[in-house]
């Protein structure tokens, strides 16, 4: 019987042992829609009353006011930092949601039992200084300031469909975590069969502190947008040494309410996706001390590593490699977005050196501060 065999089978086993806990938290999810589509992936969308969204079930937020719009401005026109190629287009979405409204992805019972053993296994933590973090590999870029606290990134990430079996997952994304690194948000895209079933790429959005987890499987994260849903697949996937496609996120912290807001990049305007409330993150409403850039992958034990990002070694080819460019942090102190102007050797961090890489790279000016990634996996990482 096979490694992949083995770990499903287990994985059966114990969703059964938690599945009366996963139907109890499926059936807090449910919302009556006020319109129901399908994507060209087969995906579900239901359009739920924005005023119902799963994150007012969070105790913390029974009397939130909503927010529609943060304090700082924004560019919601056209202009010229564009991704190579528009990421989130609505092509692969055959209809949309009314206004008043967002989209969430119907998910299945089998879905939330899923999350749910993933969460009681596999706590997604995720970053190398903690002390489960041998099942997971890294290559990234890592800011730092003892002095000034971030307010903010912003990137524009490549992605790739890394080759993932059960028992394995693969992604790119931006990390922002408080002083402890118990709390933190995490936006990006990740390939993850034991979460979503399938084999591909999906759009993330994680938030924890002490409790929490990707996309609407916990109460948390407050949308206002209704083009965009949490979890989605991704449309297209970069090919080595062709096309490629990016995703380019700014994750903000209003300065008057201490919320971080979640804004997406498309067809050169800036959307305001939604927010993660203060009050689920006290420990960053002073602002995130670690910034990290880059990618992950995991392995349940007995497993081989997969690749990360494109399954390349960093080779300054932009063509090859999977990358994190125009890398810029919001400075609390001046109100202003800046790049980086120097990284210290220890801050680039690449966990297993024989299976992933990581490496700056500025040789091309309209790229800003660039993080090249990236690596095969395998059985020695």
């Amino acid at each position: 019987m096979g490694l992949r065999k083995i770990s499903f089978l287990a994985f059966v086993w114990f969703a059964l042992l938690v599945g009366s806990d996963a139907e109890e938290q499926y059936s807090k999810q449910e919302r009556r829609p006020i319109k129901t589509f399908k994507t060209i992936y087969g995906e579900t969308i239901d359009c739920i009353d924005m005023y119902k969204q799963p994150a007012f079930d969070h105790p913390l937020l029974k009397d939130h006011k909503l927010q529609t719009k943060p304090s700082f401005p924004l560019n919601e026109k056209k202009h010229r930092q564009k991704a190579q190629v528009n990421q989130l287009e609505r092509s692969h979405v055959l209809d949309s949601c009314p206004d008043g409204t967002i989209p969430i992805l119907r998910r299945t019972k089998e879905y939330w039992t899923r999350a749910k053993l993933l969460e009681q296994t596999r706590p997604q933590i995720y970053h190398p200084s903690t002390p489960n973090s041998a099942s997971f590999q890294y290559a990234l870029l890592t800011l730092k300031s003892p002095d000034i606290a971030f307010s903010g990134a912003r990137a524009f990430i490549s992605y790739y469909i890394p080759k993932c079996d059960y028992g394995q997952f693969s992604g790119g994304q931006i990390w922002i975590l408080d002083n402890n690194r118990l709390a933190n948000i995490q936006v990006g895209w990740r390939v993850h069969p034991d979460l979503y079933g399938d084999n591909q790429n999906h759009f993330l959005t994680s938030w924890r502190n002490g409790t929490g987890c990707p996309d609407f499987g916990c109460q948390g994260f407050v949308q206002i947008d209704r083009s965009i849903a949490l979890g989605q697949v991704l449309p297209n996937s970069s090919v080595i040494g062709g096309p490629q496609f990016e995703l380019r996120f700014f994750v903000q912290q209003d300065i008057n309410t201490k919320d971080w807001w979640l804004i997406i990049t498309n067809d050169g305007g800036d959307i305001k996706l939604g927010y993660w409330p203060a009050k689920i993150l006290p420990t960053l409403a002073g602002g995130a001390r670690t910034l990290e850039f880059g990618g992950i992958a995991s392995a349940d034990d007995g497993m081989p590593f997969p690749a990360m990002g494109s399954g390349q070694f960093p080779d300054q080819s932009y063509l090859r490699a999977c990358h994190v460019r125009q890398i810029q942090y919001f400075d609390q102190s001046s109100q202003t977005w800046m790049a980086p102007e120097s990284t210290p050797p220890e801050n680039i961090v690449a966990t297993s050196k024989a299976c992933y890489s990581a490496a700056v790279d500025n040789s091309f000016k309209d790229y800003g501060y660039t993080l090249l990634f990236g690596g095969p996996g395998g059985d020695n990482c």
